[in-house]
């Protein structure tokens, strides 16, 4: 697996962000920072209301992909094939919060090696904006454990074979970006 060099979590977390702005230029704007700000601010688009940030820990061992099978119960998705994600809690890093979600819904221990894409969607009764970073991370330790009430299935697998089995389209971008980085 290729590494690319540590950066500083602050700026790789605001290139991220920037990035991200740029992508939906009508709808954000780099700001300057005052206290209690973000750095980037609504502008215009969709009326204020909820907006999460979240994080895709892509763990990698032996070559092969975990994923996990969504439970049947899942509002969103049910019964389909996904990578790990969550939500950055307030005051937490990216890196914090993949290792996190990471250890919440498997178990397991990842080293966080860099971020490999970006994501954008609305989810949820209250349409809520969701902006992420999906990152490669490596296997360190531990056994797959599953919240039955979240997952039902995990699987080891190939990226062809994870391609196949996934529907989402911005995860199956991810899935391509580290067919190319193995």
């Amino acid at each position: 697996m290729k590494n690319l060099k540590k950066k500083n979590n602050l700026s790789l977390e605001r290139s991220m962000f920037f990035k991200l702005a740029s992508q939906k230029r009508n709808y954000f704007l780099p700001s300057h920072r005052h206290a209690g700000q973000s750095d980037i601010l609504p502008i215009m688009g969709k009326p204020p209301g909820i907006f999460n940030v979240a994080v895709e820990g892509i763990v990698i061992k032996d070559g092969k992909i975990l994923i996990t099978q969504r439970s049947y119960d899942r509002s969103h998705a049910p019964g389909e094939w996904e990578i790990l994600t969550g939500r950055v809690d307030q005051g937490e890093t990216f890196e914090e919060a993949v290792k996190r979600e990471v250890k919440e819904e498997v178990g397991l221990e990842v080293e966080v090696q860099e971020p490999i894409n970006t994501f954008h969607f609305y989810y949820g009764p209250e349409n809520a904006e969701h902006l992420g970073v999906s990152f490669l991370c490596k296997y360190v330790s531990g056994e797959v454990t599953l919240d039955k009430n979240e997952q039902i299935g995990f699987k080891w697998a190939s990226p062809e074979e994870a391609e196949k089995l996934i529907k989402d389209k911005s995860i199956l971008s991810s899935i391509q970006k580290v067919k190319k980085l193995l």
